[in-house]
Parts: C-alpha cells; structure tokens; sequence
C-alpha cells in the first residue's frame, strides 16, 4: 500500500514539474536576428533572417508582423509566406535548430513577433 501511495506521489510531483518546466517558456522566447549576407541582389543588400530559441519547447505557429515589407528576392514558401501584413513560419522553430531566410532590400527590416505557440513534450 505504502509504495502504491509513493508511486502516486511520484507520478503526481512528475505531472506538475513537468506541467511546471512548460510555463517557463514563453512566445517572446523566439529571437529575431537580422544580419547582412555580404551578397547582393539586383543592387540591393541581401538580409539573413536567423529565427531561434533557447527555450527547451518548440515554437509552432509563429506570426510575424511584416506591415511595409519589401523584397526583390522570393520568400521560400517552404520557410516563410506571407499574407498582407503578416508573415507565417511554414514550420516550427526547435531549440537548437534556428529557422533562416533570406529578402534583398536597402535596409533591415525589423521583423517583429506577433505571437506563437509554446509546445512542450
């Protein structure tokens, strides 16, 4: 009986821990770093775009604000699309495993996070 109770408990402590670990990532967990490539496109500056987290849960759904956005390279659809003013991450951003891309224009941009997802397994 005595270890059906401390099995209980164990499970019970994991549960919240675990439940616990997940709140301490948050969607302003995902970092934005632009940095120029060194190469040109068409004349204008070529942008890489590094979106990462150190956060130990993955990332999904992640929306970014694109309002005045402008490039003369495709986005690769199978990285980023856009949609008007909003720009969404096809896949998720993994610890470790940064999202890149690249847009050609006179200056940085400033991408900015409007919101995602924190899933935790």
């Amino acid at each position: 009986m005595a270890s059906t109770m401390q099995l209980l408990g164990l499970l019970f402590f994991l549960t919240l821990v675990g439940r616990g670990i997940s709140l301490l990532c948050e969607s302003n967990d995902v970092k934005i770093n632009e940095a120029p490539t060194g190469k040109t496109v068409k004349g204008k500056p070529e942008w890489k775009v590094t979106l990462s987290t150190d956060c130990f849960c993955t990332q999904t759904n992640v929306v970014l604000s694109c309002a005045g956005f402008q490039t003369l390279e495709n986005l690769e659809p199978y990285i980023i699309t856009k949609n008007g003013d909003i720009c969404n991450l096809v896949h998720p951003v993994h610890s470790n495993e940064p999202t890149v891309f690249t847009y050609a224009w006179d200056t940085s941009f400033g991408f900015k996070l409007i919101s995602s997802d924190v899933a935790c397994t």
